[in-house]
């Protein structure tokens, strides 16, 4: 018999209802394994020994091996790379903010196919989606060392490798098990996902889960810039994403993250202030500004100044909207947005 995912409760309950296991004991390998970073290869006094043999032979726990840890020497990001099974490059980062709070940037795909112009993952093309144990074994990992320094995870974000939308299914199984009380736990407020604008299942994923939250990644309010910078606009246009921002909000309870790299002499302009006014009028939106990260030593983008980026958000503000920047960390271990790329560096 193949093992069965810690991750399938209903499988796992399962079988361990026909072996003849008291299902409350059952019930505390998983407490155990979720809350306490309990390995299964470990002892616990609380676990019968016979529950605890069976479960090390037949329950699969780990799905991901990880192969490098790489700390920064500037902030509080850690950058892990692993590998699955296959043999497929992924990478999460640990986000140790400065007020105390732990955030873990996820991957949902091995590489991505859309190609934006400014990052990095796109390079590598589309290896193939991400299963939810893989999802999931990211955070079992990083819960794993976080433990070690007294820290726990407070916030989740998909905003690493791969479109998570194109990999909708598994998302929303991995929402769920993220979210349930016999699992992880997490609150759903605490959940972001990113989007580089499928629209459709930006609506369907809001009418899915209305209490997590969704960003948008939008970068340029022009068809012409945005279609240069992120291809998919192609299919995916500025109308047609606010039409489907209008109908989320009908589902939703939390805003939509509006996320908006500034490139200099791009998408900074007076112009583009007006035009992104535009495009928020009736949107229950806020901004995030992002400083760009380069990628590349031939990098064709360049980032505005700090002054610059203040410029931008005030002119914003003094529209009315809610804007805040967002000082991405881990850029000299090349783990800032949009530069991972999978740098095996053993």
């Amino acid at each position: 018999m193949s093992q069965i995912s810690i991750h399938n409760l209903a499988e796992f309950n399962r079988y361990f209802k026909s072996q003849k296991q008291d299902p409350n004991q059952v019930r505390k390998v998983r407490t155990l394994f979720y809350k306490q970073n309990f390995s299964l290869d470990g002892n616990n006094r609380r676990i019968p020994e016979d529950l605890l043999y069976i479960a090390r032979h037949n329950i699969k726990t780990e799905f991901l091996t990880l192969k490098q840890r790489l700390d920064s020497k500037i902030d509080g990001a850690t950058k892990l790379l692993f590998k699955t099974d296959d043999g497929h490059a992924v990478e999460a980062v640990i986000l140790r903010i400065a007020t105390g709070r732990v955030s873990l940037c996820l991957s949902s795909q091995a590489g991505c196919k859309f190609s934006c112009a400014f990052c990095a993952t796109g390079t590598l093309g589309f290896k193939r989606n991400l299963t939810t144990d893989e999802i999931a074994d990211q955070i079992i990992h990083a819960q794993r060392l976080l433990k070690v320094e007294g820290r726990s995870i407070r916030n989740i974000v998909f905003m690493g490798m791969g479109e998570p939308f194109d990999n909708f299914e598994t998302l929303c199984q991995a929402i769920t098990l993220l979210t349930g009380p016999e699992s992880f736990n997490f609150a759903p407020v605490n959940i972001m996902v990113s989007t580089c604008g499928l629209a459709d299942k930006l609506v369907q994923f809001a009418e899915l889960f209305p209490n997590v939250n969704i960003a948008l990644s939008l970068h340029a309010v022009s068809e012409t810039t945005r279609v240069e910078l992120m291809p998919v606009n192609q299919l995916h246009s500025l109308d047609k994403l606010k039409r489907a921002l209008l109908k989320a909000s009908a589902y939703s309870t939390r805003q939509v993250m509006l996320e908006y790299l500034l490139f200099k002499g791009i998408n900074d302009s007076e112009e583009d202030v007006l035009r992104l006014v535009a495009f928020c009028k009736g949107l229950n939106v806020r901004i995030n500004l992002i400083a760009y990260n380069r990628t590349s030593a031939d990098d064709q983008f360049e980032a505005v100044s700090r002054k610059e980026m203040f410029k931008f958000k005030t002119n914003l503000e003094k529209n009315g909207l809610t804007v805040t920047i967002r000082y991405s960390l881990g850029e000299d271990i090349a783990a800032a947005c949009g530069q991972l790329a999978c740098q095996d560096n053993e």
